[in-house]
């Protein structure tokens, strides 16, 4: 559900009209108009203000990654019992480009460091079509690794679940 449909319910539960949601948050008929017809880019304060009066809050957080989404790509991780199914080449390459910003802070040294260095060694000297979509930084980020984080089990593990799903 987006913030639009977030909006119109918790108005409507509150049997609220946009006249008095807009008089509530201090905002225009025409502004409360637009945001809940999906056409308005409203300023976060502009959000916060229609928020309030419908006793909801933005909240802003640190994105979370599920690794089990790169599993069904391939990547190695242990104690996977069955990773979801993986669709196609086209949604890795939008996860690995969603996830690029999460993916380069992982723990150094940790299990999912290693096998995220170990997946991209196999995409990298693999299937260098795939490699192409890498981003930038993910590519410098495994560049920058020691030795000791490239795992040759994990790289055939990795090896073994891309041609799977390749």
């Amino acid at each position: 559900m987006n913030y639009v449909e977030i909006i119109k319910s918790a108005r409507r539960s509150l049997k609220m009209s946009q006249s008095e949601l807009a008089v509530s948050a201090g905002v225009s008929l025409a502004t409360l108009q637009n945001i809940e017809s999906g056409r308005a880019n409203p300023e976060l304060a502009t959000l916060k203000s229609v928020l309030a009066p419908l006793g909801l809050e933005l909240l802003v957080r640190p994105a979370v990654i599920d690794l089990r989404t790169f599993a069904a790509f391939g990547l190695p991780l242990l104690g996977e019992a069955s990773p979801p199914r993986a669709s196609n080449v086209l949604d890795l390459i939008r996860a690995v480009q969603k996830y690029t910003p999460l993916l380069v802070r992982l723990k150094e040294g940790g299990r999912e460091e290693q096998a995220l260095a170990s997946w991209l060694w196999a995409i990298r000297d693999h299937y260098a079509s795939l490699w192409a979509h890498i981003p930038v930084p993910l590519k410098n980020w495994f560049s920058s690794r020691s030795p000791d984080s490239l795992k040759i089990k994990l790289r055939r593990l990795a090896l073994a679940k891309l041609s799977e799903f390749m």
